[in-house]
């Protein structure tokens, strides 16, 4: 079983309900064959995420995820995924869809990372895109609350 936690650092814009992420998380790792590890799960605004991306690969720019596997040599899946509340909303409004299906999508999205795949080439974007369309509607309870 994976361990799933969660860590929410903007608390004070949106609660993200656990059990859902969860729910969601896990669904991913059965799927792709994987069943043992620790992953957190971090929510937090655009100028943290931005300092990770520069601080890790030297970019300067807002993204809405980010994905780091700190497993050793064990077997077991260890990592974290970092989470931008502020891009997510910003892409919701972009792309003029549902916030909750884009929280849902970019957490889908830093899972699959997490498992191995890819997005660096348009081939591999679209696996990509076709998983999290895979799996975006199989966990349909709401996974957050927005503060006004």
């Amino acid at each position: 079983m994976i361990s799933i936690y969660v860590e929410n650092e903007v608390a004070d814009k949106v609660k993200i309900n656990s059990q859902i992420l969860k729910k969601l998380s896990s669904l991913v790792f059965a799927s792709e064959s994987f069943n043992s590890g620790m992953v957190t799960y971090i929510f937090t605004d655009d100028n943290s995420l931005s300092s990770l991306k520069k601080r890790f690969l030297g970019l300067d720019v807002f993204t809405d995820v980010m994905a780091f596997n700190l497993e050793d040599e064990s077997n077991e899946l260890e990592g974290e995924v970092y989470i931008s509340f502020d891009r997510v909303k910003d892409n919701a409004k972009t792309f003029n869809v549902d916030l909750e299906q884009e929280f849902k999508r970019v957490i889908i999205h830093g899972t699959l990372h997490l498992v191995g795949y890819n997005d660096k080439s348009s081939k591999e974007k679209n696996v990509m895109t076709k998983l999290e369309n895979k799996y975006i509607n199989q966990v349909p309870e709401r996974l957050i609350k927005v503060w006004n």
